[in-house]
C-alpha cells in the first residue's frame, strides 16, 4: 500500500497489515527504480497520475492481480527511500532478530523456491501448521559458506555438490522456528513437517509436508531443515551469528 499522508485510512490499513504477520523488506537497486515500483503499485489505477515509466510485459502480467499489486509498500520518493532504509536498518527495528536458541530449529527456504515466487506460500504454510518464526534473515551465501554449511553431507550424500550449487545460486531465507506449543520438541516436529528429502517419496508417503507440496527434486526440495537435534543451535549460530 503506497504512503499517502492525505488519506489517514491508508496509514491505518498499512499498520494493520504490518502487524498481521511477518513482512519482508528489500532494498532494490536499479535505474529509475522508485518510479518503476510506483508504476507497479499504480498499474491501471484510475485515481493515480500517468506513470513516467512503462512496465515490461512480464511486470504488466504480474500486476494485473489486485492481490499482488496491493501486497507491498514502497517509498514514494527519494527522500522517503532514505528515511525508510534508515528506519529498517536501525538496530532497534532490525529485521534480523536475535535468535532465541531455546527449543528452536533452523529452516532455510532455498533459492529456487524464492525465484519461483513460493516464499510467501511456504511461510504461510509454516505459520498455519503450529509453528512460529522467532528470527529471520535473507542472505546471499558465498559458495565457500555453502560448502562449509553442508560439510556433514560431503562424501555421504551423492547430491552434495548440486546441493551446494543450489544454496549458492541466489538469496535464501533463514528462519529460526519454534513450536507454538512450547511442550513439543521443535526440531523433531519441524523435521517431520518438512518430510523426506526426496519430494517424490514425500508425495507418496507424506503428501501434506512442505517438500511434498513445494519440492521438485532431492536438490530442489524447497527447504532445508536441521537433521539432528544437537545441530539446531550450531546451524542457527552459523546462519545468524557467524556469516556476516
Amino acid at each position: 500500500m503506497p504512503r499517502n499522508t492525505s488519506y489517514p485510512l491508508n496509514s491505518r490499513v498499512l499498520m494493520n497489515e504490518l502487524l498481521a504477520g511477518p513482512a519482508i523488506s528489500l532494498e532494490l537497486i536499479g535505474d529509475n527504480v522508485v518510479e518503476t515500483i510506483k508504476a507497479c503499485a499504480q498499474y491501471k489505477s484510475t485515481e493515480a497520475e500517468t506513470p513516467s515509466v512503462k512496465l515490461s510485459p512480464s511486470l504488466e502480467e504480474l500486476f494485473e492481480s489486485e492481490e499482488i499489486r496491493y501486497g507491498f509498500y514502497y517509498s514514494d520518493n527519494d527522500n522517503d527511500v532514505e528515511m525508510d532504509l534508515k528506519f529498517i536498518s536501525e538496530a532497534r527495528h532490525s529485521i534480523i532478530k536475535e535468535c532465541v536458541f531455546k527449543n528452536t530449529t533452523l529452516a532455510i527456504i532455498k533459492p529456487h523456491s524464492i525465484k519461483d515466487g513460493l516464499l510467501g506460500d511456504i511461510i504461510s504454510e509454516i505459520l498455519s501448521n503450529g509453528f512460529r518464526l522467532t528470527a529471520m534473515r535473507m542472505i546471499l551465501m558465498a559458495r565457500i559458506n555453502c560448502e562449509e554449511f553442508y560439510e556433514v553431507y560431503r562424501g555421504v550424500v551423492p547430491e552434495y555438490i548440486p546441493m551446494v550449487a543450489q544454496l549458492a545460486s541466489g538469496v535464501c531465507m533463514c528462519m529460526e522456528i519454534a513450536c507454538a506449543d512450547p511442550e513439543k520438541k521443535t526440531d523433531r516436529e519441524f523435521r517431520n513437517f518438512c518430510g523426506p528429502m526426496d519430494p517424490e517419496i514425500a508425495k507418496l508417503l507424506r503428501p501434506h509436508t512442505l517438500r511434498a507440496k513445494f519440492g521438485k527434486s532431492k536438490v530442489q526440495n524447497a527447504v532445508h531443515c536441521t537433521d539432528l537435534p544437537d545441530d539446531s543451535n550450531l546451524e542457527l549460530q552459523y546462519m545468524f551469528k557467524i556469516i556476516d
